[in-house]
């Protein structure tokens, strides 16, 4: 095997090492963030509490609620809390968006947040921060 083979084969395995690493810490809560988030916003695994908490079903033009690409599978749906989306703030147990993915029998399951940031709101703030490439 030549040398740049080798420094560009154990450069991947680094990375695929660290990718591992980082998911596997999310997916157990190891990571402090997932964990603070977690424990925040276990109340909105029910969905009435998240609807009491100023969290409203978004749905595109068209009315649909859960957008989906067929043979890829959806996104589930989305409820956002309009009063967070407009600030600059990022915080692990307030999050703008949380996701349900519908159960078979009938109910919503609590699948993920997120944290959503308006780019005119946020670029003014830090401005060291690219969306895209773009300032």
């Amino acid at each position: 095997m030549s040398r740049n083979r080798f420094i560009a084969l154990a450069a991947l395995l680094i990375v695929v090492a660290g990718t591992a690493v980082g998911v596997a810490l999310s997916a157990t809560g190891a990571d402090p963030a997932v964990a603070a988030a977690r424990r925040a916003t276990s109340k909105y695994q029910r969905l009435d509490v998240a609807i009491s908490g100023r969290y409203d079903l978004l749905v595109d033009a068209n009315k649909i609620a859960c957008i989906d690409l067929p043979g890829t599978g959806g996104m589930g749906i989305h409820f956002v809390n309009g009063g967070l989306v407009g600030d600059a703030a990022v915080v692990a147990g307030k999050p703008e968006a949380l996701v349900y993915a519908p159960q078979k029998n009938g109910q919503m399951k609590l699948a993920a947040l997120e944290y959503v940031v308006i780019k005119s709101v946020f670029v003014p703030w830090n401005p060291k921060v690219s969306c895209a490439g773009s300032r």
